[in-house]
């Protein structure tokens, strides 16, 4: 399918990714590819556009290496000029988990609870006292309907199973240059170091490994006494608050320092590098579990952990999601 200035009016879902990585497992998982020949003046990103079941999807990545505070924002500002008829964003990653609820492989999507909303952003500020974490604000939950339809999504999913599994699997079959990374395999080993347990990195082992063309073993001078390996268990989908901050945290026990400080009640589920997304156009965020935000980030999970994040958007918009909505107001 070929898509000219016209045909992309009807693109209504824009579908935003931070890494390359991420990018490519969301156009795997495209039901049908289209081509675009449509010109943007003005609008300086790339996109691939494609359709999921009877919704047509715009996919884009941030530019890379690039993480000013306003990028997303200007992402969406661009998005919405190419493809005018937009009407929700979905943005679709890894993060990081924040254990014992969330294990390596599962997916957050970010939505309120009864007592605290689906977002908050966090400052890491450096006293003489020493660090301490401060919440700044807490942006807009997710729209009413995009907060019904994830309800209908949680209910589908409880009577008739999840679609993430085939997703994945149809994926490695249509690609089979993905399989490796991108599915789940015995290679995948879900590993919870205690908070006090800091990594101990073989660089000259590493170095000598990746000369000879494979990956050193993650961990493997790490104390395995402070170590809980977690039985492999399907992806499991959790709901609620997804925590941005002014730096990436990859230390146990400033995780756990965090968690404290910003209230155990809160409930935080993961955690994300950044601003918190503050976007005039309803959206709803999904992050695939790559790692416990310590030092024992391996990145080996994070291919696997982008797929069923990508997978999990997709069968969000597959079962729950109306094909169309004419009266934006409500959204």
């Amino acid at each position: 399918m070929t898509v000219d200035s016209e045909g992309i009016k009807t693109y209504w879902v824009g579908w935003i990714c931070s890494l390359p990585e991420e990018m490519k497992a969301a156009r795997a998982l495209l039901d049908e590819v289209h081509q675009d020949q449509a010109k943007r003046p003005g609008c300086s990103n790339s996109f691939i556009i494609g359709s999921i079941g009877n919704h047509n999807v715009a996919i884009t990545c941030l530019p890379k290496h690039t993480f000013h505070d306003d990028i997303i924002e200007a992402t969406v500002e661009c998005m919405t000029s190419a493809f005018p008829s937009v009407y929700c964003i979905l943005l679709v990653g890894v993060g990081s988990g924040i254990p014992s609820k969330v294990r390596l492989g599962d997916v957050v999507i970010g939505s309120p609870t009864f007592d605290h909303q689906a977002a908050i952003q966090w400052e890491l500020r450096n006293t003489k006292e020493g660090n301490s974490f401060h919440h700044i604000r807490s942006p807009a939950d997710p729209s009413h309907r995009l907060l019904a339809a994830l309800s209908k999504f949680e209910a589908l999913r409880a009577l008739n199973g999840s679609k993430i599994p085939s997703y994945i699997e149809r994926m490695a079959a249509r690609y089979p240059d993905l399989e490796a990374r991108y599915s789940k395999s015995d290679g995948l080993v879900d590993i919870l170091f205690r908070s006090t347990c800091a990594h101990i990195d073989d660089t000259a082992a590493v170095v000598e490994a990746r000369r000879n063309g494979y990956e050193e073993e993650a961990c493997n001078l790490c104390d395995k006494t402070k170590a809980i390996e977690r039985k492999p268990m399907e992806t499991e989908i959790h709901y609620g608050t997804i925590a941005y901050g002014n730096q990436e945290i990859k230390d146990g026990t400033l995780r756990d320092q965090l968690k404290r400080e910003l209230g155990d009640d809160i409930g935080i589920l993961c955690l994300d590098w950044g601003n918190t997304p503050n976007l005039k156009v309803p959206h709803l965020v999904f992050r695939g579990i790559c790692d416990y935000a310590d030092s024992h980030n391996s990145q080996e999970w994070r291919k696997y952990a982008a797929a069923v994040a990508a997978a999990c958007a997709k069968e969000y918009l597959s079962i729950a999601m109306p094909a169309r909505i004419s009266d934006t107001h409500y959204l």
